[in-house]
Parts: C-alpha cells; structure tokens; sequence
C-alpha cells in the first residue's frame, strides 16, 4: 500500500493506546534476542530513505521467532523527523498513519492482521541530508527522543510501542575513510559504505545521538553542473577564432593547438594528483573547447593548404575597387559551367577562394554583378592542387540611366 504521510492528533490516540495497552505483552526489547531491524540509504540526491522489518513484541528474554503480533496493533518512533512529502509503501493488508513528526522523531501507528509474525515497510523520502558550514553531508539520528513531550513520552513505556532497532545507514557510494567522520566506538562498517549499530550495543551504551558526516552528493552534482557550465561557456569563445581561420591562419591555429595542450596535459597531471579532482576539473574544462578547436583546424589547415585549390582575384566598376559585388566561382566541365561557391561582399575590392577540387588541375570561370553595374564573366583558367592561382581581373560598367528632365544619362554610382 501507498500512502502519503499525514498527522494524526496525538492526544486521542495516546487514550486509546493507554487503554488498551494492559492487554498487551510485555515489549521484546527488554532482553529479546532478536530486534526489528531499521536501514537508511542515501541516495545521490542526497535524499534518504528507510527500509523497516518490524518484529511482533515477544515475552520479556523470549527467543520464540514464531511469536505473533496478538492485537494487530503497534505504535513504531522513529529517530528521525520524517518530511511532509515522504511516501510510505506497505503490503496491501497493513495500514499505517503517520502519528506525529518533529525535529528529531517521528511517531507511526501500523494496523496489521492479527496472527502477524512481522511487518515490512518502505518510506521513500523519509528526510534528507543536513549540510555543514564545511559543506558536507549530515545523517543524525536521536535515539534519546529528547524532543518529546511527557505525554509522547509515555509511548516508549508500551509494551506494543518498537524504538529500538538493529540499524544501519548506507552512504551513496564508499569514500575515503578519511573523508567520513562517525563514533567509531558506536558504527561498525566492514566495506566503508554501509555502518551499523546493533540495538544491543545501542541500549548497553546509552546511544543518545548518533551521526555521520561525508562528502556531500549534492556538492558533487553542483561541481558536475559547473563542470558543464564552463565548458558550454568557453564554447561561445570558439567564435573569435572564426576570423583568422577564414583567413588561413595556421600559426595562429597551430598556437591555440600547442597552448591547448600545454593546458590539458597539467590537467591530466593534476587531475591525477590533487584529491579533489571535480573542483580541479570545473576550472580546466574551460581549455577544453580551445583543445578541440585547435585539433581540428590546424589538421584541416594542414591538409587544406596541401590539397585545395587558392583561387585570388578583384573586381573594380569603372576602375575602382568595389565591395557590394556577388562574386561567383564555377568549375568548367565538358563545357559546362557548374556553380561552386560565391560571395556577395568583397574586402577591399578583393576576394578568395578555397575549394576542394575533383582533380589535380581543374578549369574554373568566375562571373561579378551588382545591382548597380553590368555582369562580367572572366575568360576560363586553370588552377592546380596545392597552389595559389590569380584570377584575370574583372572590371564593371555602372549603368546609365536617363534623368527625367535631362536628356543626358547619368551613370548609378556604387
């Protein structure tokens, strides 16, 4: 069964325990050798969730594992404040009501056949981690229930009432054992993940607080986020090296490269080294796209300047060099001209192109216009893999148009 917690006023049920609690046995606690078992997890999220097995109270020194729970009725208290939001899931013939939750305990009444040996619980979300002013992550738990009210109090004197238990506590995933703190004269841990305390040892030692203090899973997420964060950021830098590869700048590709891994090779030393190697790495990964940017383009410029084909050229309207001109660059086959690329703005009258070509020495034409000139088209030349050719040179007319009250036309000036 699924339910989401509720508070029950306590007052009114406290009578109706007290009364019927004379019926009751004894509680197993009082020397019983066996204990309701109560597991913590913590997961990723920092959010815990606990995993109860709850046994039948049995005569005082009792060993019989096959005592039943007589009345159906048990009254459990929790070490730990439950959430609002926590859900609790049990069999489908157990009921159970969230009785009262604050600071340090939470109070549950569980309603089950009569005949029971034992019921199992799961609260999902019962709370979650507390942060220190260091940044870690906090499990407390408070067996001494020092938060109670006298009438709350008088719960733990019920024989049906269970709160103490074998419990354990199970960390998101295993630390350094110099990263967790814990009483070690209480906690028992075998694998550095997952610490126990037995309910023997819990009443012999008088346990009244019991905590662990870890790296916090949270903090790591956090340094994750940034780690994605700076690298997208550093991404938009990407966009200042635009212009000096359009202009095939391969010293200044080849720097960024040489740089770049200068950068990623301490990374991976100090990544290697340091202990916190997130925190390390939310700063480096700003390297990272510089990297792969000069990677790429030194390669492709490498290969760029050995196998394209730079084709150089200008264009000047009446003698002058001009810039609103769309210039484009066909490949002559067969006799057919094919259109490879163009461009619709010169720099300085001048442009340049860089273009992959389909054999060693190709032939190519290149045609100009603006809407204030006529189209030129060169004569066909030949350029080869690997060299720098010069287109001929195109020189524009402006066009001529008449003015309404001249008869003399007038030339559109670009």
């Amino acid at each position: 069964m699924l339910l989401k917690t509720r508070t029950v006023l306590i007052k009114p049920f406290l009578v109706l325990i007290l009364l019927a609690s004379p019926a009751m046995p004894q509680p197993f606690e009082q020397g019983a050798a066996r204990h309701s078992t109560l597991a913590f997890s913590v997961d990723e999220q920092g959010i815990i969730t606990a995993e109860l097995k709850l046994l039948a109270p049995q005569q005082v020194n009792s060993t019989d594992s096959s005592a039943t729970l007589k009345n159906g009725l048990l009254v459990v208290i929790l070490p730990i404040a439950m959430d609002s939001t926590a859900r609790i899931n049990s069999g489908s013939s157990t009921r159970i009501a969230p009785i009262h939750s604050a600071r340090s305990f939470t109070i549950l009444a569980v309603i089950c056949p009569p005949g029971t040996s034992e019921v199992d619980l799961r609260i999902d979300g019962i709370s979650h981690i507390i942060e220190t002013a260091e940044g870690k992550a906090k499990i407390e738990l408070d067996f001494a229930y020092a938060a109670m009210s006298a009438a709350e109090r008088a719960l733990l004197d019920l024989p049906v009432t269970i709160s103490t238990f074998d419990t354990s506590i199970v960390l998101p995933k295993k630390f350094d054992e110099t990263e967790v703190n814990y009483d070690r004269s209480l906690l028992s841990t075998t694998d550095g993940q997952s610490f126990t305390l037995t309910a023997q040892k819990n009443k012999a030692s008088g346990v009244s607080r019991l905590w662990i203090v870890f790296p916090s899973p949270l903090k790591g997420n956090l340094d994750k986020a940034i780690l994605v964060l700076v690298f997208l950021i550093s991404s938009f830098g990407l966009f200042f090296h635009s212009e000096a590869f359009k202009e095939r700048r391969i010293k200044w590709s080849v720097g960024v490269l040489v740089s770049s891994l200068i950068v990623l090779g301490l990374t991976v030393y100090f990544t290697l080294t340091l202990a916190k190697r997130i925190e390390f790495l939310t700063v480096a990964s700003a390297s990272i796209p510089q990297l792969i940017y000069g990677i790429i383009a030194s390669i492709y410029l490498i290969f760029a300047t050995r196998y394209q084909v730079t084709i150089l050229g200008q264009v000047t309207i009446d003698g002058k060099l001009t810039e609103l001109v769309e210039v484009t660059l066909y490949r002559v086959q067969s006799g057919n001209a094919v259109k490879i690329v163009n461009t619709k703005s010169l720099k300085n009258g001048k442009y340049t192109f860089h273009i992959w070509p389909k054999k060693p020495t190709d032939h190519y034409q290149i045609s100009a216009k603006s809407q204030y000139s006529s189209e030129g088209v060169t004569p066909e030349f030949s350029a080869s893999r690997g060299e720098q050719s010069e287109a001929p040179p195109l020189d524009l007319k402006s066009l001529v148009i008449k003015d309404s009250g001249s008869k003399t036309g007038l030339p559109v000036k670009p």
